[in-house]
């Protein structure tokens, strides 16, 4: 009986170290899917993720089944990155939960950056700097509030070196963040999905200070 108990402990301590690890991981990539375009309601809430945590590898191959068919068009719109092999089953646990709503992605993402030439946002909806300056390469940091918008696209241009991110955002609360970038010569477009239906734009000027 005290072998067996002995033997039990590190076993239990393993897999509570591999939840923890699991739990660590799920969060980021829940993150990364509201940045991607999955409203919070549809995100799994902390106790699901700590389910999830816990069943470790369990049902691997039923989980590979079930999203493996999705990954390419999820790979597409930016929801999953690499070889689904790669993911471990909690992370797959995570995806399928929020497979159902996946499906309109593609045509939000698509209608927000098609709108090139977007009026800018009505008074009251975005409030940040149009332009910041600097140093070739200083971080800086773009300020914002916005509000009655439903998603909102930063989309920075090729110069800077980051790729657009996609945020579902709650209409009816004022939101507040701000997006970290490299000073260079360059234009951070933002485009915000009012919730009357219209997309709006609104541009950021960087630019890099001449040296006295």
């Amino acid at each position: 009986m005290t072998t067996t108990a002995q033997n039990a402990t590190p076993r239990i301590e393993s897999l509570l170290v591999a939840a923890h690890r699991n739990l660590s991981v799920l969060q980021e990539r829940r993150s990364a899917l509201e940045r991607g375009g999955i409203g919070q309601d549809h995100l799994a809430a902390d106790e699901v993720l700590t389910a999830f945590a816990l069943l470790g590898e369990h049902e691997r191959d039923a989980m590979l089944a079930e999203v493996g068919a999705h990954w390419a068009a999820l790979q597409s719109k930016g929801l999953v990155c690499g070889g689904i092999e790669n993911a471990t089953t909690p992370v797959l646990r995570l995806i399928a939960h929020i497979l159902p709503h996946t499906k309109a992605i593609g045509s939000i993402w698509q209608q927000i950056r098609g709108a090139v030439d977007a009026p800018e946002p009505p008074h009251g909806t975005w409030h940040s700097a149009t332009s910041v300056c600097g140093s070739w390469g200083q971080l800086a940091r773009l300020h914002f509030s916005v509000q009655d918008v439903e998603h909102l696209m930063i989309d920075p241009d090729p110069v800077f070196g980051l790729q657009p991110v996609l945020v579902a955002l709650d209409p009816d609360r004022c939101h507040t963040g701000s997006f970290p970038f490299a000073i260079d010569n360059g234009v951070i477009t933002m485009r915000l999905r009012h919730r009357n239906g219209n997309v709006y734009r609104q541009v950021v000027q960087a630019t890099v200070e001449e040296m006295a």
